[in-house]
């Protein structure tokens, strides 16, 4: 009888599922509000000395969206849970999950759940009336010399049966298609009793960049577990730049031009050419556009984000020629980036000129140019209609080449009032305009005014570049791509189909925004509305694991009331001649009342007491540089950037 009742004891005992030791799976549904974004992750990525590691404790506990990975669930069913224990995303369809035991409810602590090391670890659960098909696919990591891979692989259980999965690299991009299964056509078990360490030998990938994946193909078992992950390879510190200079009105080679990178400066040779090499590692650069950046309450505006990493400033220079300046050249890192380089020749006052250049592909793309009504026509300037220098429109398309790398030189020859709107078409159509790494220079009679890199995110084949003011030679950067512009002559889109690698340089991985209102984010391309009439100052940080930097936008972001028109009294106030000289005329519609001029940190410069609806500024005594202009009106205040020569 004793032996009986003991028996029944040990029956009742092993029936109790302990939350922190059960390895049995339950079915269900996933709860409405799951974490499936990223906001802000720092991860060790590969820099010059060829590591990239991962161990998954950067990332929110529980998010199965967990970039730079790729996670990608081609089963698409729900997951088996866990029996009497809770967590964010229980039972959602998924691939893989940043899975931490001591965050579940209650914590687990069966040591068979408990990660290679730390907290965290990535899962993959089973899917519930499927077999797995799930992967876990690395950022693109480039393949140098003594290249291998390695990561830590376990099953939570036996119970079900061990977990599956295989391995794979690609050359081409991150496609499970695209994938050759480095395991051959057996697939690979992980163990339950202990963590295990699979290191695969990739030399022969070497001089590549590749993705490595992983996965997971577990016929109805439980959760496959992995680990620090470790891509390990030797890179080459040798950083090259090579390119071809030519004249922006002609296309014509330039010999003997100087370039100039990190220190390093070499002239072109009889054929334009140039080439320098052993070029040292670049800066992390923040960088920002924002859209719109003046208007009346409450003003949604999107920033976006233009931060570039191992940045270069790269100048090119000749006799009779304006100096060319690109601070925001991205080199890859053992690299070679081709750049070509086009001289504008010297300009005479009142001369506005565009100079494109891009990558190999897209192989066409066209400026265009849009002029305010001039004696009565108004005129759109591009390879059809290109202009006359010395007649209506005033303005001519200097050089039009159609086979990738530019130029493409649009000038302005006399302003007339009224807005001038510039903007590049990708004839070619594919790939996307956005690929194309396109830099629009624009140059006045003093030289280099702005370079306009293009933004890399955006759908459609227009690069709105900028707009000008005739009457006063103000300078409004728009940088956006869009759909189609009002009012253009559009050209029949080309079915080509190329294809352009990703931009392998981009490793910076968190954003913190500062919107001069109290309010922050950490988004990359933030959508922010401002809901108080005021100028905002707008900060914007960037970290790449290792650096980071911050760029300010002093009084970037003009926000008016209802009652006060903060469009029409901004654009009813003229600034000339930009840039200023010994002196600055301001124009207002609207009576003014006092002029300051500050430092862009805010400092007083010079305050002048207006009262009236112009103005000659004395700035012969302010120094080079940039400045604000605090324009107070009756109808509200006005910043607006200058710059002295």
């Amino acid at each position: 009888m004793i032996c009986f009742r003991f028996l029944l004891l040990c029956m009742f005992l092993a029936g109790i599922k302990s939350s922190a030791q059960t390895f049995s799976r339950k079915a269900g549904n996933a709860e409405t509000q799951v974490i499936s974004k990223q906001q802000s992750v720092k991860v060790s990525l590969q820099k010059l000395s060829g590591i990239f590691t991962d161990g998954f404790e950067a990332y929110d506990n529980f998010s199965i969206n967990i970039p730079p990975w790729t996670t990608l669930d081609v089963d698409g069913k729900p997951t088996w849970g866990i029996d009497n224990v809770t967590f964010p995303n229980q039972f959602a369809p998924m691939a893989f999950m940043v899975f931490n035991p001591s965050a579940t409810t209650p914590p687990m602590t069966n040591s068979a759940i408990l990660p290679n090391q730390g907290f965290k670890f990535a899962a993959c659960f089973s899917a519930n009336g499927a077999v797995n098909n799930d992967w876990l696919i690395s950022p693109p990591l480039v393949a140098g010399t003594n290249t291998s891979v390695s990561f830590f692989v376990k099953s939570y259980t036996s119970q079900y049966g061990l977990e599956r999965y295989r391995v794979g690299v690609s050359t081409t991009d991150n496609s499970p298609e695209s994938f050759t299964i480095l395991t051959g056509p057996n697939y690979l078990t992980a163990p339950a009793a202990a963590w295990e360490q699979k290191t695969f030998n990739l030399n022969e990938y070497n001089g590549q960049t590749i993705y490595v994946a992983i996965q997971c193909i577990s016929n109805d078992a439980f959760i496959f577990m992995v680990d620090d992950f470790r891509f390990a390879t030797t890179l080459s510190a040798t950083t090259s730049i090579t390119g071809l200079v030519t004249d922006a009105t002609n296309g014509q080679a330039i010999s003997g031009a100087m370039i100039e990178i990190a220190g390093i400066s070499t002239t072109t040779d009889e054929q334009g050419n140039y080439s320098i090499t052993n070029i040292p590692a670049g800066n992390l650069v923040a960088n920002f556009t924002a859209n719109p950046t003046y208007g009346n309450l409450p003003l949604s505006v999107q920033f976006n984000d233009q931060s570039t990493e191992n940045t270069h400033t790269v100048t090119c220079s000749k006799s009779g020629y304006l100096t060319y300046s690109n601070n925001q050249v991205e080199i890859p890192q053992g690299g070679t980036l081709n750049l070509n380089i086009s001289l504008s020749p010297e300009l005479e006052a009142g001369n506005l000129r565009f100079v494109l250049n891009w990558g190999s592909t897209p192989l066409d793309l066209d400026s265009h140019l849009l002029t305010p009504e001039i004696d009565g026509n108004s005129y759109h300037v591009y390879y059809e209609t290109d202009g006359n220098a010395t007649s209506a429109p005033y303005a001519l398309l200097d050089y039009d080449i159609t086979t990738g790398y530019g130029p493409e030189t649009m000038t302005i020859y006399q302003r007339k009032p009224g807005i001038y709107k510039y903007y590049v078409h990708n004839y070619s159509g594919s790939p996307a305009i956005t690929l194309s790494r396109a830099v629009v220079q624009i140059y006045d009679a003093g030289g280099l005014i702005q370079t306009v890199q293009i933004p890399v995110f955006g759908s459609g084949n227009y690069w709105h570049v900028c707009d000008i003011n005739g009457l006063n030679g103000e300078l409004i950067v728009k940088n956006q791509i869009m759909a189609a512009l009002p009012g253009s002559a559009l050209k029949n889109t080309s079915t080509k189909k190329i294809t352009k690698p990703s931009n392998l340089n981009r490793y910076i991985n968190s954003w913190y925004w500062d919107f001069g209102d109290g309010k922050t984010s950490t988004a990359q391309n933030p959508l922010h509305t401002f809901t108080e009439a005021g100028n905002y100052t707008i900060s914007q940080t960037v970290n790449n694991g290792i650096t980071q930097h911050t760029e300010v936008k002093p009084a970037y972001i003009q926000v008016g009331t209802q009652s006060i028109d903060l469009k029409e009294i901004t654009n009813q106030i003229k600034i000339y001649p930009l840039p200023a000289t010994n002196e600055l005329k301001v124009v207002s519609r609207e009576r003014m009342l006092q002029i300051q001029i500050t430092t862009l940190a805010g400092n007083l410069v010079n305050e002048f007491h207006v009262e009236s609806n112009d103005y000659i500024l004395n700035t012969s005594q302010i120094s080079s540089g940039f400045y604000l202009m605090h324009i107070k009106t009756a109808k509200g205040n006005i910043v607006r950037k200058f710059s002295k020569n």
